[in-house]
């Protein structure tokens, strides 16, 4: 049989045991968060990083319009719109160059 005094301190152990569980399960929180948040940093880095570098592989096509005819190759959302704009121009320049032609053309018939 236990006596009051025995079952006195096995009930401040159990105390003492559930707040030692508590402050682990609040360690352990705390870690998690810590880590969720860093971890969300690393992948917002990632993600601007990987926007930046786009960005900088869209404006090597822009500069290198007249190549993109010549090489083909893979290329984003942004390196296509600058592809198509810069045919385009090409194309605006050769229209150009024809309507003078014609304008020529019709000059030595007359």
């Amino acid at each position: 049989m236990i006596d009051q005094a025995e079952l006195a301190r096995r009930e401040e152990e159990a105390r003492h045991q559930a707040e030692f569980l508590r402050r682990q399960e609040e360690e352990l929180a705390a870690r998690r968060q810590a880590r969720e948040e860093q971890e969300a940093k690393v992948r917002a880095a990632q993600e601007a990083a990987a926007q930046a570098q786009a960005a900088t592989r869209a404006d090597a096509t822009e500069g290198s319009a007249s190549d993109t005819a010549a090489k083909p190759r893979k290329l984003t959302k942004a390196g296509e719109k600058a592809a198509l704009d810069a045919a385009a121009k090409d194309g605006d320049k050769k229209d150009a160059g024809k309507k003078d032609a014609g304008k020529k053309d019709a000059g030595k018939k007359a």
